[in-house]
């Protein structure tokens, strides 16, 4: 993903999140609050896509998509912070992470809890490089309601398309497993760079041709840029 969204200004919200509020919830650990206070410096709500901002009829779970942006003081910041923040709003969330001049986008598909609705199940975040704010700007992808505008945010911010027929869950779970995969390549390659036998070099490149052989076919036909 090369582009930076914009967003209708009819759904702009443009309030700040003191991170007292967030303080407040008695669920966030310690060790968590700390980190967000060392890598947040500012939480912005931003945009409200709803029915009446945007004119997307709400469908099933999704009745609103809420866009935060937050101001960082460094390039990176623990998925248990973002967690912690979404844990705390019902409705899906859209991060936009903002460090000098650059901004990165990440998202998790959110769902109730099978056992109580009063809860959510938050899946692994997807992640889109950081984008330079020079980049082009692109309005938001054309969807028959929210839950549709939910698929296509992940699929622009994973970078992998859904293949013909795939629900949104199988979806995610296939991302994660993805995820999960890439990972384990990256922890291979690390391994090669670092191991002094020869032998050993030469299994650890099978293996690794075999993961991205497995990864290819994870990913699939179909692929999103």
């Amino acid at each position: 993903m090369n582009f930076i969204y914009t967003f209708p200004e009819k759904a702009a919200y443009g309030s700040t999140i003191a991170k007292s509020r967030l303080f407040e919830n008695a669920t966030i650990a310690p060790r968590i609050r700390t980190l967000i206070s060392k890598t947040i410096d500012q939480i912005i709500w931003e945009y409200k896509l709803a029915p009446e901002t945007i004119n997307l009829a709400s469908k099933l779970h999704v009745c609103e998509i809420q866009v935060i942006t937050l101001m960082l003081k460094t390039d990176t910041i623990s998925e248990q912070v973002l967690l912690s923040i979404d844990r705390s709003i019902p409705s899906p969330v859209l991060f936009t992470l903002s460090f000098n001049n650059a901004i990165a986008y990440r998202m998790a598909y959110k769902r109730p809890a099978e056992n109580d609705v009063a809860k959510n199940v938050v899946s692994t975040y997807f992640t889109t490089g950081w984008i330079k704010r020079t980049a082009a700007i692109k309005p938001l992808p054309v969807a028959a309601d929210l839950m549709g505008l939910y698929v296509l945010l992940l699929q622009s911010i994973s970078g992998i398309a859904s293949n013909d027929g795939e629900q949104i869950e199988p979806y995610v779970e296939r991302l994660a497993a993805i995820d999960k995969k890439e990972r384990e390549i990256d922890d291979i390659k690390n391994r090669i760079r670092t191991e002094p036998q020869f032998n050993k070099k030469v299994t650890l490149n099978q293996m690794l041709r075999q993961l991205e052989k497995e990864l290819g076919v994870m990913r699939g036909p179909a692929r999103q840029h």
